[in-house]
């Protein structure tokens, strides 16, 4: 009786074509995958920072932008932040709150660093592990600014436009940062071509709208 069977080139072979397709096939799926959980968080911080606002409206609290300066916000909005620690007080020392010295955050191309002070007006590390920052101008003319980290500071990649994103609040509202009447409205401020610090801070309103968005933005160097 004859025995079939395959040589061991035949096997080497399909082995290294086996090893050719997942090679081409893996990353996406990393990717498809790592772009479903980010939008899924970004909606969900989206979400939560409406209701906030709708809360504080149902109580009479202003919530013109313009109505606060100099740090007044992260006290008027710290009552409406169920179930997360204020890196303020006692909560300073928590591991989790970002600091001056250990400012992480760089732009969409990952050529500069974002600035500290558009982090140092109040901080809230949330219950599912994600980070909001305040900017609140000393000019009460300015609007306040919501930067939110998707996974913390303590997970990279920490760049705008990818798990950073900013929102704005204007006209009773807020609003993703990129929309008309925003700070960093534009192509400009969603562009990993430009070199500036402020490079991804426009790019909350694309992540929003597009739901393609964050595969585009994981594939940028």
């Amino acid at each position: 009786m004859k025995k079939f069977g395959f040589t061991l080139a035949e096997v080497l072979i399909t082995l290294g074509i086996i090893g050719v397709v997942a090679a081409i096939t893996v990353p996406n799926l990393i990717t498809t995958y790592k772009a479903k959980r980010y939008r899924t968080q970004f909606l969900k911080s989206y979400s939560t920072l409406q209701q906030i606002f709708k809360q504080m409206e149902a109580n009479d609290v202003a919530i013109d932008g313009s109505s606060y300066s100099g740090g007044m916000f992260r006290q008027v909005i710290k009552p409406y932040m169920n179930n997360a620690v204020s890196c303020e007080g006692n909560g300073s020392n928590s591991k989790l709150c970002l600091s001056k010295d250990k400012n992480l955050y760089n732009n969409l191309p990952n050529t500069a660093k974002i600035p500290w002070e558009n982090f140092d007006d109040g901080q809230f590390i949330l219950a599912d592990g994600s980070q909001l920052f305040i900017e609140n101008p000393t000019s009460s003319n300015q609007r306040v600014i919501f930067f939110i980290d998707l996974n913390g500071y303590i997970n990279p990649p920490n760049r705008a436009g990818i798990d950073l994103f900013a929102f704005q609040m204007t006209d009773n509202e807020v609003v993703p940062m990129g929309a008309q009447k925003t700070n960093y409205s534009g192509n400009y401020y969603c562009n990993s071509k430009v070199k500036g610090w402020a490079s991804g801070l426009g790019c909350a309103v694309e992540a929003k709208n597009n739901s393609d968005y964050f595969k585009s933005a994981l594939k940028i160097k």
